[in-house]
């Protein structure tokens, strides 16, 4: 926690998230040897998308949950717009 006085003479507290256990409140002694402690991995995947005959550019075509998966909830939908 910062704190500080803004230039007009109120007081400012700025918080931040713990750089070390990401507020968890709890500190690892030893990293995932798979994710290194990250919580999520990556991985590339080739997808094959059916694009509609005569479909024009800037079109967005949504697969859904096919795209990232944050650590807590379900995947995003993958977008692939048509150029």
């Amino acid at each position: 926690m910062n704190e500080g006085v803004h230039p007009y003479g109120q007081k400012f507290v700025n918080e931040n998230t713990c750089p070390v256990c990401q507020g968890s409140g709890k500190q690892v002694t030893k990293s995932c040897a798979v994710c290194s402690g990250k919580k999520v991995t990556t991985k590339l995947e080739k997808v094959k998308i059916k694009i509609p005959e005569g479909l024009p550019d800037g079109n967005i075509i949504k697969i859904p949950n096919f795209g990232d998966e944050p650590v807590t909830g379900a995947p995003s939908d993958l977008e692939a717009t048509i150029i």
